[in-house]
C-alpha cells in the first residue's frame, strides 16, 4: 500500500491490486466519452459541474469481496469494505449504479464520478439541477413515511438500517438489496392490520432486547396491535443482558403508554434472572436496575414466566 497525496491536499490510498485483477471478470458497461457527452450540450448556455465525493468509496462490498481487498502495512492486514481505486470494475460498477440512480432526468450527464448540469436557459438549468438535488432527499422523505407507520411494522429498525445508512454522506448507492427492502417493507405495512379492543382483560405487552436493538409488540385478544422497535446507543449497548430485558419492558410501556396506562399488562418473559429482580424490593437492587423499575411504577403490569 502507498499513500499518495492530491493536489488539494487529502491523502488517497492506493494498492496494487494487479494480480486480483486478472480474476476479475469485467462488467464492461459502456462509459460516455466526452465527444459523445459535448454533442448534447449543443444550444446549452447555462452548465454547473458536479463531483461525487470519493465516488468509488459509495459502493459498499459485500463480505466476501471485502475480504479479497487485504493489504498489508507495518501494523497489520486490513481489508476495504468500500471499492477501492485501482479496480479494474470500478469505474464500470460505478458508472451503472450512479445512471440508475438518478434514471429519467434531463439535463444531466454523467462520466463516472463527473456530473454536468446544462440548459439551454438559466431557468431551464434551474429546474434540472433542483430535480436531481430533489433525487437525493427522495430516500429521506420515503423513511419520514414509512417512520410514521412505525408501530404496525415489526422490527422496522432492523429493516430499514440499510436504507436509513444511504441517506449518509458518501454512501448513496442504491442496488437490487435496497429495492427488495423497500418491497418487503411495503409488504409488512399492507399485510399487518392493527387490532384493539380497550375492553379487553387479556393484553399482553411482549419485548425482546438483542445486542444492538430493543423491539416492543402489543397484543390484544391474541392479535398484534402495534410494533415498536429500536436501535441502541453505544452505551446502551454496554448494559448487561438483565438491564436490556428490563430496559425493553421500559422501552414498550413509554411507547403504547396511551394504551397501557389504567389497564392491566400482562409481560411474558423467560428471562429467569429478571424473575428474581422484580420480586424483590425496589431499594435492594442495583441503582442502574432501580431507575428502570422506577419508570414501570405507574404501570400495572405482571410478568409471566
Amino acid at each position: 500500500m502507498v499513500m499518495v497525496e492530491k493536489k488539494d491536499g487529502p491523502i488517497r490510498q492506493c494498492i496494487d491490486p494487479v494480480d486480483l485483477n486478472k480474476s476479475i471478470k469485467r462488467l464492461h458497461y459502456p462509459i460516455p466519452t466526452l465527444d459523445d457527452v459535448t454533442l448534447k450540450l449543443h444550444g446549452a448556455k447555462v452548465f454547473t459541474k458536479l463531483d461525487a465525493q470519493s465516488g468509488y468509496w459509495s459502493i459498499l462490498l459485500s463480505d466476501n469481496s471485502s475480504y479479497l481487498m487485504t493489504f498489508s502495512t507495518i501494523y497489520g492486514r486490513y481489508h476495504f469494505k468500500q471499492m477501492p481505486f485501482g479496480i479494474i470494475s470500478a469505474q464500470d460498477e460505478f458508472q451503472q449504479q450512479m445512471e440508475d440512480a438518478f434514471e429519467g432526468l434531463e439535463g444531466f450527464e454523467i462520466i463516472i464520478d463527473n456530473m454536468i448540469v446544462y440548459g439551454d436557459t438559466q431557468e431551464e438549468h434551474n429546474k434540472c439541477l433542483a430535480a436531481i438535488l430533489e433525487r437525493t432527499l427522495e430516500l429521506q422523505t420515503l423513511l419520514g413515511m414509512i417512520n410514521y407507520l412505525a408501530k404496525y411494522i415489526p422490527s422496522l429498525s432492523t429493516k430499514n438500517k440499510k436504507l436509513h445508512d444511504l441517506t449518509k454522506a458518501d454512501l448513496f448507492i442504491w442496488e437490487e438489496e435496497h429495492t427488495q427492502i423497500l418491497e418487503d417493507l411495503k409488504s409488512s405495512i399492507v399485510s399487518n392490520t392493527p387490532f384493539f379492543n380497550h375492553k379487553s382483560n387479556n393484553m399482553e405487552l411482549i419485548v425482546d432486547a438483542s445486542r444492538h436493538r430493543l423491539g416492543a409488540h402489543l397484543v390484544s385478544e391474541g392479535k398484534v396491535t402495534a410494533y415498536a422497535s429500536r436501535s441502541l446507543s453505544k452505551t446502551e449497548q454496554k448494559y448487561s443482558q438483565l438491564e436490556k430485558k428490563l430496559y425493553a419492558i421500559v422501552f414498550g410501556c413509554k411507547h403504547f403508554h396511551h394504551y397501557l396506562y389504567g389497564q392491566h399488562v400482562k409481560v411474558p418473559t423467560d428471562h429467569c434472572p429478571l424473575k428474581m429482580v422484580v420480586a424483590n424490593p425496589i431499594h435492594k437492587v442495583q441503582p442502574q436496575v432501580q431507575r428502570l423499575m422506577l419508570q414501570l411504577q405507574p404501570y400495572d403490569l405482571s410478568l409471566k414466566f
